[in-house]
């Protein structure tokens, strides 16, 4: 007699088959969330422990084009997961790659401040190769916050942008309300040496200011413009009777380059200059801005 096996009914095969789903389901999201907790982890101890930024992080994190897809995908989590962002934005500037540009310039948009700044300072770092940065750099110098505007300018400067957009655009910030923004606006316009002739008269009046180190890097400009800003000699001659000795002395010096010596007197004819040692800073990232690295709560 041959022995009947009976046929497993339809609900039988369709819970074998929910099973075997379930269990591949399983599987695929236990290992989907294993691969990006395990980003998510390495990325966020690349950040938490980068005392210097720099390519040994982005090689950490698999070279220029992993890491930026990988801090890309960092950025999309929430701050308790993913802290420290504006580090991960940073860390984008050493990718050196065309699209870390793209996204650096997305991120001049950002709802958050902190990714705006670092961005900014992240497009500064990668220098000419951002250049298709400066217009919206130009924008963020109105950035309704003051860090940002501060970044923006130095950024400019640091890319390379054109003086004839540029100088003005930053000129413009030497009225900002913000004291940190005005110093930043000056020595922005001192990297740019004498192509920043027409931001002169500015320069002059921002010579006035109640900020000492606005006073200072504005003379230092002015000396870096040369004999172009000959007009603002006589107020550069009044600093040299200021409260503080380093106006007094970035005065000096940016008298002696405009003028080709130290004093505001006339030197007598034949009789050497008095050899100075210049004393004004060189042009760098603004001073009381939160620095590379700080994520301001």
């Amino acid at each position: 007699m041959t022995e009947v096996v009976p046929k497993p009914s339809d609900r039988s095969r369709r819970a074998v088959i929910l099973a075997s789903v379930g269990i591949v389901a399983i599987l695929g999201l236990t290992s989907f969330i294993v691969a990006v907790g395990g980003n998510i982890c390495q990325v966020r101890a690349v950040v938490k422990s980068t005392p210097v930024l720099g390519k040994e992080a982005v090689e950490r994190l698999g070279g220029p084009k992993r890491a930026l897809r990988r801090l890309q995908f960092y950025l999309r989590w929430p701050r308790w997961v993913a802290p420290k962002k504006s580090i991960a934005v940073l860390l984008m500037g050493h990718c050196n790659t065309e699209d870390a540009v793209s996204l650096l310039i997305k991120l001049l948009d950002h709802d958050d401040k902190r990714l705006r700044r670092s961005a900014a300072m992240a497009l500064g770092e990668m220098g000419p190769q951002a250049r298709s940065a400066q217009p919206l750099l130009l924008t963020a110098l109105g950035d309704n916050h003051a860090i940002v505007r501060s970044w923006a300018a130095s950024a400019l400067v640091k890319i390379g942008a054109s003086p004839l957009q540029a100088v003005p655009a930053i000129a413009a910030l030497l009225e900002d309300p913000d004291v940190k923004v005005r110093e930043a606006a000056a020595t922005a316009l001192g990297a740019f040496g004498p192509e920043a002739r027409e931001a002169v008269p500015m320069l002059a009046e921002a010579l006035t200011d109640s900020g000492p180190h606005v006073r200072t890097w504005a003379a230092g400009a002015l000396g870096c413009i040369g004999p172009s800003a000959s007009s603002a000699v006589a107020a550069i001659e009044k600093l040299l009777s200021d409260e503080r000795e380093i106006v007094r002395d970035v005065a000096a010096e940016a008298l002696r380059k405009i003028r080709g010596w130290a004093h505001p007197e006339e030197k007598p004819e034949g009789e050497a200059a008095p050899d100075i040692a210049p004393k004004t800073p060189a042009p760098s990232a603004p001073q009381g801005v939160e620095g590379p690295g700080q994520d301001a709560p």
